[in-house]
């Protein structure tokens, strides 16, 4: 063989040689595929998925299984930078996102989530910082507290108000002087100051919402110190805004009595309906003059305010409220709502004066009417409520006959059973339940067979009704029944 010819062969098997050495290093050293990008509306999607998991996190899914006798190296799996897991997408890049899964870990409520949120805390976006606030007020972990207490100091006043807010949803009672003193600082600002009392827009001006979610707070942690020296000079409050009536009334102190006058007598339909719910909380007598003069007709009050000052009255049992609200209860000029009020309360006060009015009144075309005055005469006196219950024939209108079985269970029972026993057999399965209740109120005798038979009715609410008096009353035999039910009960919630 010549020397050209051995020199060509060699050189082929080098190339050969070469080749196949290139391709094993190149098989054991390939890049990995490039991360696939991860849309707006697939992080969003996740988000959603993991809420309602109540999951922090999605499990990875197994690696692909290798074929058989694969030499080909193992790569270490590497978490991306966004996936499925709520710790990660709260450090997304976009802030949009770092606010909803702020919020999301907030609604799962797994105490892992914790340190994320309070990371979140520090972030550059104030709308992710309130959510982040927001959002560890939603969990309610007390550890969270240290972390949120900076936050009233926060450049942004919505930060600081949700701050404030989370603080008062824990019950982190420590901070309650913070949150005054932020409270205080904001009643006297411009934003504040000019805001009208019934004015409920939103979003309000930042400082005016970060307002009344410190208020909010004051009242969640039962802060009636820091809550005055916010909101009041002396007994007179700084702003007539609702957010400090609705504050002072849900503080439920005497002391915010004066200031709850005060606000009584000022414009707004929200402010002054707040305060009247307050003094009627508060029992205090020296608030029925003003409340009655909000039912002159000269008052122009409106109906929430004069709805709150009908129940206040009745709450205050003044016995000087009686015949206006008789007054008001018989015009028919009234409107409907203000007249039922009104009977609800001469009922509840045992108004002597307002009994002819009802007892005719349980002749009323109205249906609510009709079940009012029933209720009314029951409360004012049994034994006229006996003497009309003779005289009526089964109402036509099944809101009343359903009325009517709850208040023979405050008759004596010879008087009522006989009465109860037949209006299970009503033509409309509605009043069923409140038959049955005022059965079990009753003691009635055989109950327990009533129950269980009814346990078995084709109507979803009579049976529903029945459980739950099985489980009051813990007869024998109960604990099966009610697990036959159950299995009955299994088609309808899958055709709901």
């Amino acid at each position: 063989m010549s020397r050209l010819s051995l020199h060509a062969r060699f050189r082929t098997r080098r190339v050969a040689v070469g080749a196949t050495f290139l391709m094993a290093v190149g098989c054991a050293s390939a890049p990995p595929p490039p991360a696939p990008t991860i849309t707006h509306d697939q992080k969003m999607a996740w988000m959603l998925q993991l809420e309602d998991q109540r999951l922090l996190r999605l499990p990875p899914p197994p690696p692909p299984p290798e074929p058989v006798g694969s030499r080909r190296r193992r790569v270490a799996q590497t978490v991306p930078a966004s996936s499925p897991d709520l710790t990660i997408l709260v450090r997304d890049a976009d802030p949009r996102i770092r606010r909803r899964a702020a919020l999301a870990i907030g609604r799962v409520k797994l105490s892992s989530g914790v340190a994320p949120l309070v990371s979140t805390l520090a972030d550059a976006d104030p709308d992710v910082r309130a959510m982040a606030a927001f959002a560890l007020g939603l969990m309610g972990d007390p550890s969270a507290e240290s972390a949120l207490l900076p936050l009233l100091s926060d450049p942004e006043p919505l930060v600081r108000g949700r701050a404030a807010d989370a603080l008062g949803a824990m019950g982190a009672k420590g901070a309650a002087e913070a949150i005054g003193k932020l409270a205080g600082e904001l009643a006297r600002s411009g934003p504040v100051a000019a805001m009208a009392p019934d004015d409920e827009s939103w979003p309000a001006a930042p400082e005016a919402e970060a307002f009344k979610l410190g208020l909010f707070a004051l009242v969640r942690l039962r802060a009636y110190e820091p809550l005055a020296t916010a909101v009041l000079e002396g007994n007179r409050p700084i702003s007539t805004w609702w957010p400090v009536a609705y504050a002072l009334q849900r503080i439920e102190d005497k002391r915010a009595a004066p200031a709850l006058l005060h606000l009584l007598g000022t414009e707004g339909r929200y402010t002054r309906a707040f305060a009247a719910r307050g003094l009627g909380a508060l029992r205090d007598a020296s608030a029925a003059p003003p409340l009655l003069a909000l039912l002159e007709p000269s008052a122009k009050s409106g109906l929430e305010v004069s709805v709150q000052a009908v129940r206040a009255l009745a709450q205050l049992n003044a016995a000087e409220a009686a015949e206006p609200l008789v007054r008001l209860a018989g015009d028919p000029s009234t409107h409907p709502n203000l007249r039922l009020e009104a009977i609800t309360a001469l009922g509840a006060m045992h108004a002597d004066a307002a009994l002819q009015l009802v007892q005719d009144l349980v002749s009323s075309e109205s249906p609510a009417m009709r079940s009012a005055a029933l209720r009314a005469v029951a409360a004012i006196d049994q034994e006229s409520f006996v003497f009309v219950l003779a005289s009526l024939e089964p109402d036509r209108d099944w809101h009343v006959r359903s009325t009517l079985a709850g208040l023979l269970a405050q008759l004596p029972a010879e008087i009522s059973l006989d009465r109860l026993r037949g209006m299970l057999q009503d033509d409309d399965k509605r009043v069923w339940p409140a038959v049955l209740g005022a059965l079990v109120r009753l003691r009635a005798p055989g109950i327990d067979t009533i129950l269980l038979e009814h346990l078995k009715e084709a109507d979803f609410a009579v049976r529903a009704s029945a459980a739950g008096l099985l489980e009051e009353l813990k007869p024998a035999g109960a604990a099966e029944a009610l697990r036959d039910a159950y299995k009955a009960g299994l088609p309808d919630s899958a055709s709901a």
